[in-house]
C-alpha cells in the first residue's frame, strides 16, 4: 500500500506546473460473478491539456465498499490518455478485499467511467459517475 501512495504522489507531482489538478468524488457499482455492490470513490486527478485538444495525466483514488457500511476496498493509480472530453485510463492497484495488486483498465467521460479490475482471483467490472468534467 505504502509503494502505491508513493508511486500516485510520484506521477501527480511530475507533470509540468501548467497541468490542471482537481479533487473528485465517484460512486460506483462494481460487479463480479458474485454479485454488485454500491461503492463511493474519493481522489485526485492531475491532467495536461495541450493546444490540440490532447490531454494526458495521472488519477489516484481510494474506493469504499458501501454495501457493510463505510470500509476501505481498494487504492488505484492509473494514467490516462486521450482527448479533454474522452479518455483511457489504465494503471495499478491495491484490494484490501483481496489483499493483492490489482489491475485496472477503463474509460472517462464527463461524469462518467467504467472499466475492469483484475488480479488472480478474478475480473470485477465496475460502471459510475463522478464529479469531474471536461479538462480545459
Amino acid at each position: 500500500m505504502r509503494v502505491v501512495a508513493a508511486a500516485a504522489i510520484a506521477m501527480l507531482t511530475a507533470l509540468p506546473a501548467s497541468a490542471d489538478t482537481r479533487g473528485f468524488i465517484g460512486f460506483h457499482w462494481t460487479f463480479d460473478s458474485f454479485g454488485s455492490t454500491p461503492e463511493a470513490a474519493l481522489g485526485i486527478a492531475r491532467v495536461r491539456l495541450d493546444s490540440d485538444g490532447d490531454a494526458r495525466g495521472a488519477k489516484a483514488s481510494v474506493h469504499l465498499p458501501l454495501s457493510d457500511g463505510l470500509t476501505f476496498g481498494k487504492a488505484k493509480l492509473v494514467g490516462v490518455r486521450g482527448k479533454s472530453d474522452r479518455m483511457i485510463e489504465a494503471g495499478l492497484g491495491w484490494s484490501a478485499e483481496t489483499g493483492s495488486v490489482l489491475g485496472t483498465a477503463g474509460l472517462w467521460a464527463p461524469y462518467v467511467d467504467a472499466g475492469l479490475d483484475f488480479d488472480l482471483s478474478g475480473v470485477q467490472g465496475y460502471g459510475g459517475i463522478n464529479s469531474l468534467k471536461k479538462w480545459d
